[in-house]
């Protein structure tokens, strides 16, 4: 489900997985130990179906760099925590935290590529 109204973007796992190329084992870690949540949980059927907003794929392609790059999981969840409800967390994060060698700005450009990339047209 990729639901684009204006700039509401509205992804399921399956879509996170694929557009940050991460497997599920993965994912889990990074939802458990750093605590990033879905945004909706929403029927469907028997069971729930979790959706994601833009903002929670644009934390955990954050947090899976920091993972990547060997930060322990507690400054992960301390960074993200920070970062998280912000307006424009790829400003603050640039900001805050020099010290992180992430290119910001190219990987919110990607995120929105790869969207657009799985998005039926």
């Amino acid at each position: 489900m990729n639901v684009q109204g204006g700039t509401m973007v509205l992804l399921q796992l399956r879509e996170i997985l694929q557009i940050l190329n991460i497997n599920r084992s993965r994912f889990n870690y990074i939802a458990q130990k750093v605590g990033i949540r879905a945004d909706i949980k929403q029927a469907s059927g028997p069971g729930t179906m979790n959706i994601y907003s833009f903002e929670a794929l644009m934390l955990f392609a954050i947090a899976n760099l920091l993972v990547i790059e060997q930060f322990r999981h507690k400054r992960i969840k301390e960074i993200i925590s920070k970062i998280d409800g912000q307006d424009n967390i790829f400003e603050v994060l640039k900001n805050k935290y020099l010290f992180i060698k992430i290119d910001v700005l190219k990987i919110k450009k990607d995120l929105n590529n790869k969207i657009k990339d799985i998005t039926p047209e």
